[in-house]
């Protein structure tokens, strides 16, 4: 099944601190392929470089 991810998903995923982490790998590892938008893609590395830093945009 392919799914379409959306800023929250992708940043719960990045993120160990989110509070919806835990819940974004258990969908994450149930999904065969997740594509993931060029809007959201720079959403989620502005929204990981403000929160965290270059430290995290860079692994």
């Amino acid at each position: 099944m392919t799914t379409e991810a959306d800023t929250r998903f992708a940043v719960a995923l990045s993120n160990q601190q989110d509070q919806s982490h835990v819940d974004a790998k258990e969908v994450y590892a149930k999904q065969e392929q997740i594509l993931l938008p060029q809007a959201v893609l720079a959403e989620v590395a502005y929204l990981l470089h403000r929160d965290a830093g270059t430290a995290v945009c860079a692994t």
